[in-house]
């Protein structure tokens, strides 16, 4: 039950700061004057405060599970900080800036289809996505980096128009765990398949046919 918690905590963690982002952004157009800076760094401030409120939990007694729990939503909130201080730099004071539209943002609110139901919907650049709530038990996650951002920002737009992504680089430099942890953040498995010379269509045709029935992603390493 805990595993499930821990999903459940680091996906509203996610809502919460999307949510309190754009608040200060419409108090920003509200507002008379050049009001933008102050109101960022005045949320910084008590964003900050909040994460050292979530590392002193680390000293308390917790069990394994609890502890895997906070120390993953503090890689969360530590680059969720990151992204204030450089909204700060670059001046970023509208929802429809790139500097935020390029960020995963989630929300919770009605449905697409229109029929009163709400659920999780995450949105990263021009890109929609619903949340997955697939079970991937209580895992930790990557450091985002730049260049993990752009890895992010290139797949979910592939994904967007129905297309493959492919990244490339040598081997050990993060690829497979890096669309692994977009699936982790966008609640979906990830297969990695290994492959070889050995491989046939048979092989192949087996393997698409369980992921269509799945509904996973396949990152063919």
């Amino acid at each position: 039950q805990m595993c499930i918690r821990d999903r459940c905590v680091c996906c509203v963690d996610q809502i919460v700061w999307t949510g309190e982002v754009e608040e200060v952004f419409a108090s920003m157009q509200k507002a008379e004057g050049n009001v933008g800076p102050e109101a960022l760094t005045t949320y910084l401030g008590k964003y900050r405060s909040q994460i050292l409120d979530t590392v002193s939990l680390v000293k308390t007694n917790l069990t394994k599970l609890q502890r895997t729990c906070v120390c993953t939503l503090i890689v969360i909130d530590v680059h969720q900080r990151d992204i204030i201080q450089t909204l700060i730099d670059d001046q970023c004071f509208t929802v429809g800036d790139f500097n935020w539209q390029k960020q995963l943002r989630y929300y919770w609110g009605e449905c697409d289809g229109g029929l009163g139901a709400e659920d999780c919907t995450i949105q990263h650049s021009a890109a929609r996505f619903n949340y997955g709530y697939e079970y991937l038990g209580n895992q930790l996650r990557l450091v985002i980096t730049p260049l993990t951002e752009r890895a992010f920002l290139t797949c979910t737009s592939a994904l967007h128009i129905s297309q493959g992504a492919a990244p490339q680089g040598p081997a050990g430099t993060g690829k497979t765990e890096s669309v692994k942890d977009l699936g982790k953040a966008l609640a979906r498995q990830v297969v990695v398949f290994n492959c070889s010379d050995g491989i046939n269509y048979r092989m192949m045709s087996q393997m698409f046919a369980g992921l269509a029935q799945a509904g996973a992603w396949a990152c063919l390493a």
